[in-house]
């Protein structure tokens, strides 16, 4: 068992807690995600232990009693959940999303991202641009567009 380990139990109440200090902040239910663990490859990250020294600390059963566990509070305290641990495990050689059996690779942030995006477009599309696009701003000048902004009736 990995020094970092989180009994399950704990690990629920830590979700809440955090939810709750969250909405104490004055955050909706709206504007919050939740994201479960990502899937793990035993194998390669039984090598990459090794490699360390040390033996297999996590099994992929395991982290999905911790993504169920996530969802759970999510439906508990009405926020959105991502269920990547799942959603992972539905794509061909989803292995490939992992950079070391455990932590996602560029690739596996990727297809994170393309659930993420939607939902924060989504959450934030009624809010007003306060800033230029990147197209609009001068890289060698960027304080002109920056500093020196007028607001239209639109903001």
């Amino acid at each position: 068992m990995s020094p970092k380990h989180v009994p399950l139990d704990v690990y629920k109440t830590n979700l809440t807690d955090m939810l709750e200090y969250l909405q104490q902040l004055g955050l909706g239910s709206d504007q919050i995600i939740l994201i479960t663990p990502p899937a793990l490859d035993e194998q390669a990250w039984l090598k990459h232990c090794q490699e360390m020294g040390s033996s297999i600390n996590r099994l992929n059963e395991v982290t999905g009693q911790y993504a169920k566990a996530c969802w759970d509070v999510a439906t508990e305290r009405k926020v959105t959940c991502v269920d990547l641990w799942t959603a992972m495990q539905k794509e061909k050689d989803w292995q490939r999303y992992l950079d070391d059996g455990l932590h996602l690779s560029k690739e596996g942030s990727q297809f994170l991202a393309q659930y993420l995006v939607p939902l924060a477009q989504e959450g934030t599309n009624h809010l007003p641009i306060i800033f230029p696009l990147s197209e609009d701003v001068d890289p060698y000048k960027p304080e002109e567009a920056l500093l020196n902004r007028n607001p239209t009736k639109d903001d």
